[in-house]
């Protein structure tokens, strides 16, 4: 098995053809299959490795979808973490004003989202016809395709509610899928990490994190379960995760985001191979430039003046006589030619803390909570709860967690908009915050033009 990703470029190219041919389409997206079938691809496991590491590369490579920092933009502005300070870009993000017109959410969520989908559903049923792999690739490379699959499938429920549940790569049958209820899709994504678990090992198959393992997918099983409200569940897959000792907290909070961080679970690897984050490029404003986007003052507001966060994942930068505050968490903003010291962080440890600790204050497990959540305090400089308010309740405990999850997430793919409606606090805390704010909104619009390809598809409401 090669441990090198992102490598044959022949079969990256074949994938990028098929997804920028089918940018217009939905489930409905005519896909040369047979370039990727088991006779093409899979008649070696060199040539399945590639197939898998050009998925990756794709979702790299496309800096703006719900792989990329997209998910974090839409999400910090629809939620209260960002607004735009020099421009109007996905200002209908903020205001809420969002329409099945809106092509950000089809270009940038809807299609990639489906492509990303369909590609992982062709590798899956090559890895099925294929009789020239090892067992080890086979093994690793369906684990790492049902991952995948479950991945876009999360945001494509949370951003969109019910979507359809595709799951082969026909598109002629695929093509008029009504949608599947959110439950289904939960359950979908369960069964594929599940399966996913026991096809992987604990090792890497890059020499890097950029490839999944085993602990990958238990830390979003984990997500999953704590999103479904499945308490218990949540707390045994976060302990797994939390018990690896190759992941461990970062003391200092500059080395979270590094190409070395050990508190990574996973990270996608820049695409080119010289480049450093899109989000860095994103975020961090050119010299005596305002940045695009700031952060908000109640964002700001819920951090504590000894709150390391703050110091360290912020930046402040005056321009004539106004001050911007804006994310800093990736500290290089030359996406190229800088030397690559940072990959893009898409799950880690401190997640999973968090997650523990919330399943465990829901059972009523008090210390057990408290102990997660001051290790997440501790690092961050804060006073432990185990020592200012041992006897805290689980309301008080709850709503500490909740926010200690949005100090420590702020713009980071979407975890605030997300937490925001799992946990039904989305109309207390933006309708006193955003102009004609609606309960619908939490929802984003399925797209016009995938309705009108699809007659069974139906509007998300408030937006008919």
């Amino acid at each position: 098995m090669s441990n090198t990703p992102y490598t044959h470029r022949s079969v990256y190219l074949i994938i990028v053809i098929i997804l920028s041919a089918s940018c217009k389409k939905l489930v409905n997206v005519d896909y040369p299959i047979g370039q990727l079938g088991s006779v093409t691809v899979f008649n070696n496991d060199a040539s399945a490795v590639s197939a898998i590491s050009g998925l990756y590369s794709s979702m790299s490579s496309n800096n703006t979808s719900f792989a990329g920092y997209g998910t974090t933009v839409f999400g910090s502005l629809s939620a209260d973490e960002l607004h735009n300070a020099s421009s109007a870009t996905y200002d209908d993000f903020f205001n809420n004003s969002l329409t099945a017109s809106t092509s950000a959410l089809e270009i940038n969520i809807w299609t990639p989202a489906y492509n990303y989908i369909y590609q992982a559903n062709a590798i899956l049923e090559a890895i099925d016809n294929s009789e020239s792999l090892s067992e080890a690739t086979r093994k690793q490379v369906k684990g790492e395709a049902l991952f995948l699959r479950a991945f876009c499938y999360f945001h494509l429920v949370n951003f969109f509610g019910d979507v359809p549940l595709v799951l082969f790569s026909d598109y002629k049958a695929n093509a008029l899928l009504p949608s599947s209820s959110s439950s289904a899709i939960y359950g979908q994504m369960i069964s594929d990490l599940k399966e996913a678990q026991q096809l992987l090992t604990s090792t890497y198959p890059s020499n890097n994190r950029g490839r999944v393992n085993g602990p990958v997918t238990t830390a979003l099983l984990a997500r999953v379960y704590l999103y479904s409200k499945e308490w218990k569940s949540a707390e045994v897959q976060a302990s797994s995760v939390i018990s690896n000792s190759a992941y461990t907290l970062h003391a200092n909070l500059d080395s979270v985001f590094l190409s070395s961080s050990k508190e990574a679970v996973w990270q996608l690897i820049p695409v080119p191979a010289t480049s450093n984050t899109p989000e860095g490029t994103a975020f961090i404003p050119g010299n005596n430039t305002v940045p695009v986007y700031e952060l908000t003052p109640s964002l700001l507001k819920s951090f504590t003046p000894d709150d390391k966060r703050k110091k360290n994942w912020t930046k402040n930068v005056t321009v004539s006589g106004n001050t911007f505050t804006y994310p800093f968490k990736y500290k290089v903003r030359t996406a190229a030619s800088a030397p690559v010291s940072e990959y893009y962080v898409m799950m880690r440890l401190a997640e999973q803390y968090l997650i523990r600790a919330e399943a465990r204050a829901i059972e009523n497990n008090i210390s057990g909570s408290i102990q997660d959540i001051d290790r997440i305090r501790k690092r961050a400089g804060l006073p432990l709860l185990s020592v200012i308010t041992p006897n805290i309740s689980q309301p008080a405990l709850l709503d500490s967690i909740a926010m200690e999850r949005k100090r420590e997430f702020f713009s980071e793919r979407g975890h605030r908009w997300m937490d925001l409606k799992r946990t039904g606090k989305a109309d207390a805390v933006l309708a006193p915050l955003k102009t004609d704010w609606q309960s619908t909104d939490v929802l984003y619009p399925i797209p016009k033009s995938q309705i009108l390809i699809n007659t069974n598809l139906k509007q998300n409401p408030g937006y008919n």
